[in-house]
């Protein structure tokens, strides 16, 4: 299989496209800022942009991996987008592990 044959990048452009679930993930993930739990403002430098986190997004949704690893997690908002790709298949048994060794 080409990863990068034309049926995939008409699938991966029509998935793009129709992806309107993650409006409230996009809305999180431009801001650059966010609440603790005791509700102190928190200036956001390191996530990842919008644009990367759909495109993780979109991969997922297209091969519904079973299993996933992350290595890092800043804020988080990259395993927000995968966790969401992933409960439109949850029936089907996936494991998604998040390793960050900066995080203790």
């Amino acid at each position: 299989m080409k990863f990068l044959d034309s049926h995939f990048v008409r699938e991966f452009l029509r998935t793009w496209k129709d992806c309107v679930e993650t409006e409230n993930l996009d809305k999180i993930a431009s801001n650059s800022t966010t609440l603790t739990e005791d509700g102190k403002k928190v200036e956001l430098k390191w996530q990842v942009n919008t644009r990367y986190a759909k495109f993780l997004y979109v991969l997922v949704r297209m091969f519904e991996p079973e299993k996933i690893l992350e290595i890092g997690m800043a804020n988080g908002i990259s395993s927000a987008y995968i966790a969401k790709a992933h409960n439109l298949y949850a029936r089907k048994k996936y494991t998604n592990v998040i390793l960050d060794p900066y995080q203790f």
